[in-house]
């Protein structure tokens, strides 16, 4: 099974990383809709809570609704930069919560609504290299909806992921 790479570019300095763990999300608040205005298959959606600024990448046939919230990443490549934007010293805390994820790679509402699917945009996600691995399901954090529900994915024992 392959892994999609998110690649992000700063500065002239492309960064990758490994999209490892994803909050499904079976519809958009309308708070979120108003800020994510469209309807398009393929999204990045970014808005603020709590100060820190959160991107969902929205995923839905036109006229569906559908969101995935990125909740980490394994930072790959442009680490030392990274750091920087977040002034982390522990590559581990480095892009291991949404909000920690957005400051190290310095996206903000400025990027709503680009293309991802085009490698030449300043977010991007493509097919990655072929890994095994296996992914595991869990409660959402923080979210009292669909509690019965496992919408929460990451991948089995990888060290990036936020909360378990």
């Amino acid at each position: 099974m392959g892994y999609p790479k998110h690649l992000k570019k700063l500065k002239q300095t492309w960064i990758f990383q490994k999209l490892f763990k994803r909050l499904a999300s079976l519809g958009l608040t309308k708070q979120k809709k108003r800020d994510c205005a469209g309807e398009f298959t393929l999204i990045p959606c970014v808005y603020m809570v709590h100060g820190n600024w959160l991107l969902n990448i929205v995923a839905h046939p036109k006229g569906g609704v559908g969101a995935v919230l990125i909740r980490a990443v394994e930072p790959l490549h442009g680490i030392e930069i990274m750091m920087k934007n977040r002034r982390a010293a522990a590559i581990h805390a480095l892009t291991s919560g949404p909000g920690r994820l957005t400051k190290a790679l310095k996206i903000t509402k400025e990027h709503n609504g680009l293309d991802v699917t085009k490698p030449a945009s300043e977010i991007a996600i493509f097919e990655g290299s072929e890994e095994s691995f296996e992914i595991r399901a869990s409660h959402r954090i923080g979210v009292k909806m669909d509690l019965p529900r496992e919408l929460r994915f990451y991948i089995k024992g990888n060290r990036f992921v936020s909360k378990l």
